[in-house]
């Protein structure tokens, strides 16, 4: 997802420097994104009244996406769509924090990858809530200036998943090889 995203946004500073439109490509990537999020969520949560907390969430998330799609369209980037979608993965961050601490009695959970995974995308959503939620009220001349916030989370973001993808999945298994 993370190499999504960084084509994404290589593409709308393409789009912009040539004096086109790149909302749409945001707001596909907002959907695109948020499906993968929730699908992830979904099998990584254990409790079953967490997963059926998903459904409603992607139901009401994607009618509300598409509402605000075919009226805005290629107008303008849906703002409140983001904030919706960031509360979401906050939520379902704090649930998945719960199950890990509580119901798993898991006190490394720092050791696996899923762990940093869950984190990245929990402080990128809590940093840039208000960002995207306001983001429609500041005239367009100071936007770029407020979105820088965006990309100092999106360092953060990927700085953590980083760290994600160079752990090994089981830390406590370990194959042995010997040679013949």
């Amino acid at each position: 997802m993370i190499v999504l995203g960084v084509f994404t946004d290589e593409y709308t500073i393409y789009l912009k420097f040539n004096g086109v439109a790149n909302y749409p490509v945001f707001n596909l990537f907002l959907i695109i994104e948020a499906a993968l999020l929730f699908t992830f969520f979904y099998n990584i949560l254990s409790l079953k009244y967490s997963k059926i907390f998903i459904f409603p969430v992607v139901g009401i998330f994607s009618l509300y996406w598409l509402l605000s799609f075919v009226k805005h369209g290629l107008d303008s980037f849906l703002d409140f769509n983001a904030a919706i979608e960031n509360i979401s993965i906050i939520i379902l961050s704090i649930l998945y924090y719960y199950e890990q601490i509580t119901v798993n009695f898991n006190r490394e959970i720092y050791i696996k990858p899923r762990f940093w995974v869950v984190s990245a995308y929990m402080l990128y959503s809590a940093g840039t809530f208000f960002l995207f939620l306001f983001i429609g009220t500041v005239a367009s001349n100071q936007q770029q200036n407020i979105y820088i916030l965006n990309y100092a989370f999106l360092v953060i973001k990927s700085i953590l998943l980083s760290i994600a993808m160079l752990m090994k999945n089981e830390p406590g298994i370990r194959k042995t090889f010997t040679l013949t």
